[in-house]
């Protein structure tokens, strides 16, 4: 576990009292900027998060980071004008202008914007994120988009950042609580916060306070937060309830019934976005859980198509226009092909590997090979297919399609292959509405008053995306505003010495040099279970059966590499230096 890095099993905490100068609740991206930012501004942070793992749903963000930084290359004609303009259009919902949106609703595109550029340049600076590839994704009017060079954009960040707030773990100034669910924000007589109440979230005894004047939520949104009295999807947009997510369980709005209990206001509650490229796996095409398909497959030259293969939509407007087209072209199924071919597969290179690795693409090496897979669920045959390419090179050539489309990276098809398919449905994934706030992440009542001492950033808060998200924007939101608030806490340099309430066995005894195993192929491959699972990375091998229950991914995602080498996946998702968190056996 990251833990493990610090020779610690993971902490638990007793009943007790602990002053400190930020308590975080959510380890995401938000949660983790905010909690650097703190932490290099001399303060103590507790750090609370109620699933097994730190992450959230940020690490599954793989398109990118957005922000204008004007010197990533020569005459580079993007500005901030530019990127807000954006923004605002896709607030405005499927181009039907500004005039029913409330100005609370996108008050903070100017902050974000603005702010964008800086907060790379600091998460590059700080952090040592490697943000070096740029691209232009849907409804962008420039490329903006940076991300990493290996692995992807959510899951690097986040472990870059848990890996500079753990340096502060030594001395005391940063603690983790995972497992662990706030049940109540304390306040006194004043109404202003005094810390938290917290309980275990996996149902065993225990729990604690811990006191603070500034306490942040960072939670995440509502996505999957369907069933209960309590559902804020059910309540908010139960006509979407039908659609899967692409969100982990714990999406379920903790955070906005926290500060809707103390009085806070709400935005746009009813502004949920669904995402037009959730990928249906073949192999569980049910699920209610999806694999995003990232807008970078279709940033990269990607097109969608129905199941008798034709094109219906400008693949690079905005997420709640691609969705609206795919539902009135096939209302009924659902069901349809995002196309590439090789040269933005290579522009993907990330992405398309694993995506091939978890079967939801395939490569087909020529067009009877496509149009027979194709075929299987659509009446299509290849003349229909080829058409629809040619029509799209021609219109590449001409530099406008039918669908207004003006922007045809990595044109033209070569008709006769080879080609990279996944069939793809629209899918819940981001609630853009959510906990009134103020410019630096202060929440607020109402009628515009502060809840002294409160705080919300990332996905939970409202008034940043409008009608509709444009994409990139999740994970600036949440470094942005995770910066705005680690910046505006007090930090108490009175504060006292931690009465330190969270406790840990023996460190756990790492094996040396001589301990480790010389592993074969056979014997590897008897390792391949739940209560006993091996996978080769990288040359070495490492037991991972303590960790299968607090995978984000789930047990399964490591299982099926159980006994084998994983290191092709491995690399697809991840950096390499993420198995820092862990001691190789072998």
């Amino acid at each position: 576990h990251a833990l493990r890095t610090l020779g610690l099993s993971p902490l638990r905490m007793r009943e007790g009292d602990e002053h400190v100068d930020a308590i975080v609740v959510g380890g995401g991206l938000a949660g983790l900027t905010a909690a650097l930012t703190v932490l290099d501004r001399g303060g103590r942070v507790v750090l609370i998060e109620k699933e097994s793992f730190i992450g959230g749903n940020s690490q599954w963000a793989s398109s990118g980071i957005n922000g204008v930084i004007k010197t990533s290359f020569d005459q580079n004609a993007d500005s901030e004008e530019a990127y807000t303009d954006d923004c605002e259009k896709s607030s405005y919902g499927n181009g039907n202008g500004a005039a029913d949106l409330d100005p609370e609703t996108v008050e903070h595109i100017p902050t974000l914007t603005s702010r964008a550029g800086q907060t790379i340049e600091w998460l590059r600076r700080r952090v040592g994120a490697d943000l070096s590839l740029l691209s232009q994704l849907g409804g962008h009017s420039y490329a903006r988009t940076y991300r990493p060079t290996e692995g992807m954009a959510g899951s690097s960040l986040v472990f870059s950042l848990k890996g500079k707030c753990e340096e502060y773990a030594d001395s005391g100034r940063f603690k983790v609580v995972k497992k662990a669910r706030v049940s109540d924000i304390i306040t006194d007589a004043d109404g202003h916060v005094a810390g938290v109440r917290w309980v275990p979230s996996d149902g065993t005894k225990g729990g604690g306070e811990i006191n603070s004047r500034n306490v942040l939520l960072a939670t995440g949104g509502y996505s999957n937060d369907r069933h209960g009295d309590d559902a804020l999807l059910t309540k908010y947009a139960p006509q979407l309830t039908k659609f899967a997510t692409t969100n982990t369980k714990g999406t379920t709005g903790d955070g906005h019934k926290l500060a809707f209990k103390l009085g806070a206001g709400a935005v746009d509650m009813q502004r949920v976005q669904v995402h037009p490229t959730g990928f249906i796996n073949p192999d569980d095409e049910s699920a209610d859980t999806k694999t995003l398909a990232a807008e970078l497959l279709r940033g990269a030259g990607g097109i969608l198509l129905t199941r008798s293969g034709a094109r219906f939509a400008n693949e690079l407007g905005t997420r709640d226009y691609v969705s609206a087209r795919m539902q009135e072209e096939d209302p009924s199924k659902l069901d349809f092909v995002l196309l590439l071919n090789e040269k933005a597969a290579s522009e993907a290179n990330k992405h398309v590997p694993l995506y091939m690795k978890k079967n939801l693409l395939k490569k087909f090496d020529s067009l009877p090979q496509l149009t027979g897979w194709m075929a299987a669920r659509g009446s299509i045959d290849e003349l229909v297919l080829s058409s629809t390419l040619q029509r799209y090179n021609a219109d590449a050539q001409n530099g406008r399609d039918a669908f207004n489309k003006t922007f045809f990276p990595n044109a033209p098809f070569d008709v006769s292959g080879p080609f990279y398919a996944g069939r793809v449905t629209p899918v819940v994934h981001y609630t853009m509405g959510g906990v009134k706030v103020d410019n630096t992440g202060r929440v607020l009542r109402p009628d515009g008053s502060q809840i002294v001492g409160l705080y919300a950033a990332g996905e939970i808060i409202g008034g940043v995306h409008g009608k509709n998200r444009l994409g990139g924007n999740a994970l600036t939101e949440c470094a942005v505003f995770g910066r705005l608030v680690g910046e505006d806490v007090v930090v108490d340099s009175s504060t006292p010495t931690t009465t330190t309430t969270m406790t840990a066995s023996a460190p756990v005894q790492q094996p040396t040099k001589s301990e480790f195993k010389d592993v074969s192929a056979i014997e590897l491959a008897k390792h391949a279970s739940a209560d006993d699972c091996w996978v080769a990375l990288y040359g070495q091998v490492y037991d991972f059966t303590d960790f299968l229950e607090d995978h984000p991914a789930g047990a399964e995602a490591i299982l099926k590499y159980g006994g084998t080498d994983g290191t092709a996946i491995f690399e697809a998702v991840h950096s390499r230096n993420m198995l820092d968190d862990f001691e190789p056996i072998g």
